[in-house]
């Protein structure tokens, strides 16, 4: 799983602000995510309240075997993208355009900028209009799929 995760968030660091840069819009302002706003393992909207925020958190993973001393791996990665601290029109909008973002990443390198990985797919989107609890808080979440081999 640490495989996975860690090549996500740190392809995601190295790609998705150039993304964001190039969708932003004046009516739709998109901020960049800074390397500290990417967070692994657990959604805690109290602790981490900074707009955006992405959660990186991974999920079942399925073996293959391929030989006596490999596997085939697919791992899944549900990717959160929380935004906070706009008109709720706008909040649905910039939720919207960063899942638009995150998924272009996917599709403009499935390798995810690795040797390891040999294929990524995004699998689910959705869009969640608002976090219980939490006035003016909108999202998305991106599963991603990701295969690799793996030696045993």
């Amino acid at each position: 799983m640490e495989l996975i995760v860690e090549t996500v968030k740190e392809y995601l660091q190295k790609e998705l602000n150039d993304v964001i840069k190039e969708i932003s819009t004046k009516d739709v302002p998109l901020k960049p995510v800074l390397a500290k706003d990417y967070v692994v393992g657990y959604l805690d909207f109290d602790k981490f309240t900074v707009s955006p925020t992405i959660f990186l958190v991974p999920s079942e993973q399925e073996h293959g075997q391929l030989t006596n001393s490999s596997v085939d791996v697919n791992g899944k990665v549900k990717i959160y993208v929380i935004v906070r601290g706009a008109d709720p029109d706008v909040l649905y909008k910039q939720s919207v355009r960063y899942c638009a973002a995150v998924k272009k990443c996917i599709y403009n390198d499935p390798s995810l900028g690795s040797d390891e990985i040999g294929i990524s797919y995004v699998e689910t989107t959705d869009y969640f209009p608002g976090v219980t609890g939490y006035e003016n808080c909108k999202g998305t979440y991106i599963e991603i799929v990701v295969q690799y081999e793996e030696e045993i």
